[in-house]
């Protein structure tokens, strides 16, 4: 025993076993980070992290925009997917001049660059977008950092920022929690009886030994309890033995009333106490 148990360190203690118990409890591992912009150290429950570097887009960059427009004539209609350098910053517009309405592709330069029809010409623009805009690497854009934490293959955290992040991971550990849990009383009435763990890896229970079971198979468990998967250590039994009273040895025991009254092989009265601590 881990503490102090005299019910099972004490031979035939006659009276209540109050047993208790403490299980391990799995604290998980966690990613704990910092992205250095002041905002402090944070942390999230994770197994494993990625920190990936990139170059960054600018204002004034040169880009490789993907984009695509649909165009409708009385024939048929028509998607169109190009793609072309520009500077970014980049955005698709419709520019209505002199009655010829045109798709624009227009860049950080503020130039225009027409990417559609006249709808004079027998068509008209249904929609357009940009795809997707991609960095050439010309120019000076921010480098950005981007932090994936993932919890057994499951994202659970995905940033990106300009500032660079410091990351460690803490491993998962077991570990006791400061109270016991009471989980049942044994009446003892066996003078001869006393209790014993038996731990078996993650696994412990707490047995009555006791010379009434000799000859038979195996000792009768008092409690029984598993810590989880991933802990090692056993769960701990404690035992806080509340004795009955008795008369001294040698004296008779007469019920007075509420009280317990102790008389001698004289007839006198040696002892009294209260009937509800008499088992």
């Amino acid at each position: 025993m881990s503490e102090s148990d005299l019910c099972c360190q004490a031979l035939g203690i006659i009276g209540d076993w109050d047993i208790y118990v403490k299980v391990p409890v799995l604290v998980p591992s966690k990613i704990k980070f910092n992205w250095n912009d002041g905002t402090g150290w944070q942390e999230i429950n994770g197994t494993d992290y990625l920190i990936q570097q990139s170059g960054g887009i600018g204002y004034g960059d040169l880009v490789l925009v993907a984009y695509t427009y649909t165009i409708k004539n009385r024939s048929r209609t028509t998607t169109i997917n190009r793609s072309g350098y520009f500077y970014y910053p980049v955005s698709m517009i419709i520019r209505d001049e002199d009655g010829w309405i045109n798709l624009y592709i227009v860049d950080y330069f503020e130039e225009a660059f027409i990417i559609g029809a006249d709808p004079s010409q027998g068509g008209s623009i249904l929609n357009y977008s940009i795809l997707n805009v991609t960095p050439t690497g010309s120019g000076g854009g921010t480098t950005q950092y981007n932090l994936k934490i993932y919890d057994s293959s499951i994202l659970v955290y995905n940033q990106t920022r300009t500032t660079s992040p410091t990351a460690n991971k803490e491993s998962k550990y077991c570990i006791y929690p400061d109270n016991w849990l009471f989980l049942s009383t044994y009446q003892n009435y066996d003078r001869g009886a006393y209790c014993q763990e038996f731990p078996n890896r993650n696994k412990n229970e707490l047995k009555l030994i006791s010379p009434l079971f000799i000859g038979l198979v195996g000792y009768p468990n008092l409690a029984s309890a598993q810590s989880p998967d991933d802990c090692s250590d056993p769960p701990l039994f404690k035992v806080e033995c509340k004795p009955y009273k008795r008369c001294p040895e040698g004296s008779c025991e007469v019920i007075c009333g509420d009280m317990v009254c102790c008389y001698s092989e004289e007839g006198n009265l040696v002892e009294s106490f209260p009937l509800s601590q008499l088992y």
